[in-house]
């Protein structure tokens, strides 16, 4: 058995590892506090759609899935864990079917937490262009449509609870603001 071949081969693969978790690091640490601004098409018709602008204010939880991912199925029994956390919070949950023919059946088996809207990406084109390379995909919007959480692949309970963690438990809403000062006409909505 050749000794110095097992060393090289057990170092190269060790610097292939290194290496690959510095750039997954590198490519979280990059992603944090960049902001996102994006339109995903609603099912219920071709002309509504869910905009990342929109709830500017707001925090957004976006979930990445498809119906034939294995991952995102194994991961659903956390989400159903969660699901009574997320409603207790501050956020607005999208989820997301993408790379797979819309059907509300689909959608159902994929998204069991019930997120507040559930929107298509049926070729892929917006995962491809927000950088979403693996499914499922999960990030968190902060106020500004920053990002401020992205994990790629299935969520362990670890990472879930670092993301919910970041969520408020109660952070009032631009609408929300708005009509209180409308009340008290401090005021015009033009202004805001």
């Amino acid at each position: 058995m050749n000794w110095a071949k097992i060393l090289v081969t057990g170092t190269f693969t060790g610097v292939l590892v290194s290496l690959f978790i510095l750039a997954n690091r590198w490519d979280q640490q990059s992603l944090k506090r960049q902001v996102v601004e994006f339109k995903v098409p609603l099912p219920l018709s071709s002309s509504q759609e869910f905009t990342s602008k929109f709830h500017l204010g707001e925090y957004i939880l976006v979930h990445w899935a498809a119906d034939w991912c294995e991952a995102c199925h194994e991961e659903l029994k956390l989400w159903k864990q969660v699901h009574s956390k997320l409603e207790s919070l501050a956020v607005v949950t999208l989820g997301i079917l993408t790379q797979d023919e819309w059907s509300d059946q689909k959608a159902k088996s994929v998204f069991t937490f019930s997120p507040d809207q559930i929107g298509r990406d049926e070729k892929g084109d917006l995962a491809r262009a927000l950088g979403v390379k693996e499914l499922p995909t999960t990030f968190l919007l902060g106020p500004g449509n920053e990002i401020l959480f992205w994990k790629r692949g299935a969520l362990e309970e670890e990472s879930m609870e670092r993301l919910l963690k970041l969520i408020p438990k109660s952070v009032p809403r631009i609408k929300d603001i708005v009509k209180v000062q409308k009340s008290r006409h401090l005021v015009r909505f033009s202004e805001i």
